[in-house]
């Protein structure tokens, strides 16, 4: 293959972009530090995250009109320290980006503070009783006509802003969303500008910032919980690009529905998970990296008896590793192509938030399988912090409850295809072979082709279920909709909305491979889609048979298709992990360099002056 083009593929964006980020991740400052405080740990965090700030490579206003920029940005923090990356997240998508988003004139001074950190920002929507139904939070602001500010607070324990990252040590500034009350009346969820912290970095009058100390991981990120005590703020401060109380005290907006509102001032959970798929992908790459590499140097029992042959020579190895290596540059492919429709979103608006969800949802699912499977064929020095695989479990398991619960996500998935496909914005894929008087007579259902119509034959097969079930219960036995949805169709809505996302990712792994020229480099590619394409019908081989769409000798020899083919991809592997993008000289991991000569002196765990 052209190993240039290939990288180029992967990347999914302007190829200088690239060099200037592997040689910021030069610098110390992205040298991790295991045994040290709680507090060392956050101020680290800052200092990188300050170095790329410095480094002037990504702006929030990269939103207005190169907004994959910010996605790649993303990336390359996942991979080097999550940490980071999710102050990153906070800073310049939910505390930027909304301000972008909801910005009028008089919010565009803080654009270049926000770039260079003298604005620290956080993100107050989640409460302790709404993290989900945020849209009937507690928290309020009221206009005060006579004084023309309004004030914030937040009345209840369930009402305090939880889980609020850059909070405890760094923010001087916050998003507030609160119920918007003027002239008594509520007018709705809004968002407003609240200052946190003076000058002097102390706590500002009304505020109360709750340490919430240790986590599963992630700790470099100081998340905390926030009081306000009827806090006054500027009428100015609102954000008022949907929404605006002018100076007679009176409530404007263009949206009149409520709940409408809702969504466009919270609008930045959409990029949101975008950027969460991002710092999962990011991960993802590395983690393949380090397990792979790992594997190619540690030396297992051979034939001979002695300790001489790499462990990713054994079929075990290999069959545990590789099929998510090929599904992790599927998704790669497909996660490319979800961040260009959010670029530009023509002809696809009405469905960027689905897949914008299900991006998040099969990326960070992915990297949570990648991470354990790469942890486990590692043995013990997969255990080691030093050697990042915890780092990265704690990303995916805070990227799989971020910017909304996956298994959420995925109820609103099902929920827009529906009403998509009902209002004819959108149809069910079509199909190239008959799934009954076809596909049943093949004996090789390991075509691109073939495994694409198999996909779309189970979207199909689960979304008629769904509707067929959803009217038969609410006409038929007279349930209410949101019951039958959320006590007895869980299990269809979640297939469902794999299906769509699987489909997806192979149809746009289809429309990449007809884009690319260099015959051995598609060729490469074609070999890794159709693994991911018969590991995913495979997984789903009882539901095939049981709809008699294929064949047991088909099944049979698709397996045994896979297992040639997993030997195929291995034979290239070693090529694939050095151009998948990856800065290898800024990931400070034992395992992925010279884990012997590590070993040669006693560094207890840290890698800071080690030889690597």
């Amino acid at each position: 293959m052209n190993k240039q083009e290939f990288a180029d593929i992967i990347f999914g964006d302007k190829p200088e972009k690239r060099a200037k980020w592997f040689e910021l991740f030069k610098d110390p400052v992205f040298v991790p530090k295991w045994n040290v405080t709680l507090e060392q740990t956050r101020e680290d965090a800052y200092q990188m995250l300050k170095k790329v700030t410095d480094a002037k490579i990504v702006s929030v206003t990269d939103f207005l009109h190169d907004p994959t920029n910010i996605f790649t940005a993303h990336e390359f923090l996942g991979q080097v320290n999550p940490s980071t990356g999710t102050k990153f997240t906070v800073q310049f998508n939910l505390f930027g980006g909304t301000v972008v988003g909801l910005h009028t004139e008089r919010h565009k001074y803080l654009f270049p503070k926000i770039d260079n950190l003298s604005v620290i920002g956080c993100f107050c929507l989640t409460e302790l009783g709404y993290g989900n139904n945020a849209v009937k939070m507690e928290t309020t602001s009221t206009y005060d006509d006579s004084k023309k500010e309004f004030i914030v607070h937040t009345p209840t324990v369930l009402s305090q802003k939880y889980w609020i990252t850059n909070s405890v040590c760094h923010a001087n500034y916050a998003i507030v969303f609160g119920q918007t009350i003027v002239k008594d009346k509520n007018e709705g969820v809004n968002a407003f500008l609240v200052r946190i912290r003076d000058e002097k970095g102390q706590v500002m009058p009304g505020v109360k910032i709750v340490e919430m100390g240790q986590k599963l991981g992630l700790n470099g990120v100081d998340n905390g919980a926030l009081y306000f005590d009827k806090v006054r703020i500027p009428r100015e401060n609102m954000l008022n690009k949907y929404a605006d109380v002018d100076e007679s005290g009176k409530f404007h907006s263009d949206t009149k529905n409520i709940p409408s509102r809702f969504f466009k001032v919270t609008e930045r959970l959409v990029s949101g998970r975008l950027c969460i798929a991002s710092l999962a992908m990011g991960g993802t790459r590395s983690c393949l990296y380090i397990g792979i590499k790992y594997a190619m140097q540690r030396m297992g029992v051979g034939e001979s008896g002695l300790s001489d042959t790499p462990i990713f020579k054994y079929q075990l190895q290999q069959n545990a590793i590789l099929p998510l290596l090929a599904r992790s540059i599927a998704l790669n492919i497909s996660h490319n192509r979800t961040k260009q429709i959010f670029a530009n979103p023509q002809g696809h608006e009405h469905e960027l938030l689905m897949m914008c969800c299900i991006d998040k949802c099969l990326v960070v699912w992915n990297f949570d399988k990648v991470i354990t499977t790469c942890r486990e064929r590692s043995g013990g020095q997969g255990y080691l912090a030093c050697n990042r695989f915890g780092d990265y479990l704690a990303l995916a398991h805070a990227g799989m409850t971020a910017e909304g619960d996956n298994r959420v996500l995925m109820i609103k998935i099902a929920k827009d295809m529906m009403t998509n496909i009902g209002s004819k914005k959108s149809a069910l894929p079509a199909m190239q072979f008959c799934p009954k008087n076809q596909i049943p007579q093949f004996h090789d259902i390991t075509s691109l082709e073939t495994l694409l119509d198999l996909l779309k034959f189970r979207e199909i097969y689960n979304f008629n279920s769904l509707v067929q079930q959803i009217q038969h219960k609410t006409k038929t036995e007279k349930k209410p909709q949101f019951n039958v949805l959320m006590f007895e169709v869980s299990d269809i809505i979640q297939n469902l909305s794999t299906s769509y996302g699987e489909r997806q990712a192979m149809q746009f792994c289809i429309d990449k491979l007809a884009q690319i020229s260099h015959v051995p480099t598609k060729q490469t590619f074609e070999l890794i889609f159709r693994i991911y394409g018969i590991d995913s019908v495979l997984r789903e081989s009882g539901f095939y048979l049981s709809e008699g769409v294929v064949s047991a000798q088909a099944v049979k020899n698709a397996h045994g298709s896979l297992i040639k083919l997993i030997k195929d991809l291995a034979v290239i592997t070693p090529d694939i992990i050095e151009n998948m993008n990856v800065p290898v000289h800024a990931l400070h991991t034992p395992i992925a360099g010279d884990y012997v000569k590590y070993n040669e002196e006693p560094y207890f765990g840290e890698v800071v002056n080690a030889k690597l």
